[in-house]
């Protein structure tokens, strides 16, 4: 019997079928269901004739999600279905991902550099902007590989401690180390750093029973490189971050860690989002 639901996107493109073996196999460990969409551009128009037109498409469009999802789930083991709807991308796989109560949209997404970097990666950076689910983006060329290390990266919110509940939860399923790692311009080996990790760490302790759960501070001034780096060089197979709504203030000039991460991700992100507490600030330490 399944427990969890995963919402997958898909283009019918290379990467979205790299997602689609990410979310099978995912799947087939967490005993989840697979849901898969297909959103075509809507075009504004009244004629009642395009208005057929579109049933037409979305049936033709619908029957191709299906003999596609059936190409790269290949098992008959797994629970799926599919849809095609019209709509706006980011728009429809957030509302069709909380209308199907999917407790995780995976979704890929394609490498590049400068502006095409940013185009490429607007869609899912987008998602995990709104979606109040979790958002797990896979690379292009990343395969899937059962989690042995997850790399959390926090930032001392109060936040951190309630995705961490929920990215453990997902360890589990693989007995995966989680290593909690916070990136400071300051030298990361001065007793203050290593005071605030260990403060951190017991308030976690005393929230999450996980015996694989380690801490670890890093210096960096570049916060996307420097976790791009560790989680690079301590062979992590899953990076993860909570992400928390923003007033319009801050989203304009406060650039946001996880959409940056999304953009030019080399390994699968996990975007965990948590709902804030209405406080003046959201900082533990």
């Amino acid at each position: 019997m399944t427990t969890l639901k995963f919402l997958v996107p898909t283009d019918f493109s290379e990467n979205a079928g790299n997602a689609a073996h990410y979310a099978a196999a995912l799947a087939r460990k967490a005993n989840a269901s697979l849901h898969f969409l297909h959103i075509i551009p809507p075009v504004a128009t009244d004629n009642a004739f395009l208005t057929i037109e579109r049933a037409g498409v979305i049936e033709e469009s619908t029957h191709q999600v299906k003999k596609w999802y059936s190409t790269y789930t290949r098992q008959g083991d797994l629970v799926c279905d599919g849809e095609a709807l019209i709509g706006d991308i980011t728009d429809t796989i957030t509302a069709t991902a909380e209308k199907q109560r999917c407790d995780f949209i995976i979704m890929g997404t394609r490498g590049a550099s400068g502006l095409k970097k940013i185009l490429l990666g607007s869609h899912a950076a987008s998602v995990i902007d709104r979606s109040s689910i979790p958002v797990l983006v896979v690379p292009e060329g990343s395969p899937y590989q059962p989690l042995k290390k997850i790399v959390y990266a926090t930032d001392y919110q109060n936040s951190d401690i309630d995705a961490l509940k929920k990215m453990v939860s997902l360890a589990r399923l693989f007995d995966a180390t989680v290593e909690v790692v916070h990136v400071s311009a300051e030298d990361a080996s001065g007793g203050t750093e290593l005071s605030i990790i260990d403060y951190f760490s017991d308030l976690v302790r005393k929230e999450i029973t996980y015996p694989a759960l380690a801490f670890r501070v890093l210096q960096d001034e570049d916060k996307v490189n420097g976790l791009e780096q560790y989680a690079r060089t301590s062979k992590a197979d899953l990076l993860a971050l909570s992400t928390r709504k923003r007033s319009v203030v801050k989203r304009l000039f406060d650039k946001s860690l996880t959409k940056a991460l999304a953009y030019h991700a080399r390994l699968p992100l996990l975007s965990l989002h948590i709902q804030e507490v209405n406080h003046e600030s959201n900082t533990i330490i």
